[in-house]
């Protein structure tokens, strides 16, 4: 793994917890919202985040990231992908008319499934964090759907 992919896999990292995870629990149904967000601050006291960008940045785990696809021209369709679902939400969020919560929150949702499909990758090379983090992005992603 090339210094640059690292660099990349941690900015993907500081947009899903400082954007795109917080975003999206913001659309969920307002009896949804408070336990998501509770759950997020847990969370993030735990130092889940820090431990595995710590992790992520010291190059110990790079073969590991390598073999699941996270270098390379794979990491760059990946997260291609990532960010043609973020601007979607960014468009849609832009847009008002009938059924705008609703086009909002199937478009985070997106965001979040292709945000999956990168940490799924990380978390397998980088166990340090658990499965936490892994299981809240899933569960705000869920709750998005209905």
């Amino acid at each position: 793994m090339i210094a640059e992919d690292r660099t990349r896999l941690l900015e993907f990292l500081d947009r899903l917890r400082g954007e795109d995870l917080p975003r999206s629990m913001e659309a969920l149904d307002p009896e949804l919202q408070a336990y998501a967000f509770a759950a997020w601050d847990e969370l993030l006291g735990s130092g889940a985040f820090e431990l595995l960008r710590e992790a992520l940045a010291s190059g110990e785990f790079d073969e590991g990231l390598d073999r699941n696809g996270l270098g390379g021209a794979q990491l760059t369709f990946k997260l291609a992908v990532v960010d043609r679902a973020r601007r979607e939400a960014d468009r849609e969020e832009q847009s008002r008319g009938p059924g705008f919560f609703g086009r909002v929150r199937r478009k985070l949702a997106k965001l979040l499934a292709g945000s999956d499909v990168v940490l799924d990758s990380i978390l397998s090379a980088i166990p340090v964090a658990g499965d936490a983090l892994r299981e809240l992005k899933e569960a705000v992603g869920i709750g998005l759907e209905d």
